[in-house]
């Protein structure tokens, strides 16, 4: 089945190859973000990214995409990391995995989210300045996700304060397809490039919708530079992917790199 798929994937790219043009990059983006998460199951959970832990951008780590964009076909993939770190009194008590931070705490936290995504384009309508077409794409989101909190707990028969301890330290797997449409457009000789698409995913009650944009200027023919926008959302209402779970997930942010083409 796999050497079936690369097949379907690189026949059409090697039959178009004289009239293609493949570009290699490396960008930096620094993307928000933002969630809820609530499991009203046996064991209740229900915290705020942003609320209850104060998370912020804290570190981003370069990014590496490729392409290949010919007048039929097209096909991307790219790499990227985003680091988030915070430190906050909860003042309520909440559970994350199973393990409860108690109000009071004093809880320092991390998210490292880093984002494999893939995408196959079908252009529809094409000449040699612009383009429309439906892509398929899937993405990859990996959140390794780490909370420690601590808080003095004084017992009267006791002069020396005890300390309560929580830690979490967790990975999550979200692979997310998706379905949507692109467009493109050439100017000033080729040298000016812009790029549009939208993106969803709907599954039962669940939601997954992604817009992006992108623009490319090119100082040489074959060197240039680049800027984007990308903002995502996972939006699952209770029990439409896991039963009593109510999620939602938001990153945005723009970005800036560096392109070649050949």
């Amino acid at each position: 089945m796999l050497r079936f798929v690369a097949l379907f994937l690189t026949v059409p790219l090697v039959a178009q190859a004289p009239s293609g043009r493949w570009t290699l990059g490396a960008f930096g983006v620094s993307p928000g973000l933002t969630g809820q998460y609530r499991d009203y199951g046996s064991s209740y959970t229900d915290f705020d990214i942003e609320k209850d832990f104060k998370l912020g951008k804290d570190g981003t780590g370069i990014g590496l995409h490729m392409e290949y964009s010919g007048p039929r076909f097209g096909f991307s993939v790219s790499y990227g990391t985003q680091d988030y770190a915070g430190r906050n009194e909860i003042t309520r008590s909440f559970k994350v995995a199973d393990i409860e931070f108690k109000a009071g705490m004093d809880v320092t936290s991390s998210i490292k989210h880093t984002v494999y995504d893939a995408n196959w384009t079908i252009k529809l309508l094409s000449n040699r300045n612009a383009w429309l077409g439906v892509d398929l794409g899937i993405q990859g989101w990996y959140l390794d996700v780490e909370a420690t909190g601590m808080v003095s707990v004084q017992d009267p028969d006791f002069p020396t304060p005890a300390v309560d301890f929580s830690k979490v330290d967790e990975s999550y797997i979200m692979p997310i397809p998706h379905i949507g449409i692109s467009g493109g457009l050439n100017a000033l000789d080729n040298r000016f490039v812009i790029g549009a698409k939208a993106h969803f995913l709907i599954y039962r009650a669940a939601k997954y919708t992604r817009f992006a944009a992108d623009a490319r200027y090119y100082f040489l023919p074959w060197l240039g530079i680049r800027v984007f926008a990308d903002t995502q959302s996972v939006d699952a209402p209770e029990s439409s992917i896991i039963n009593n779970v109510d999620a939602n997930l938001d990153r945005t942010g723009v970005g800036f790199g560096i392109v070649a083409r050949w």
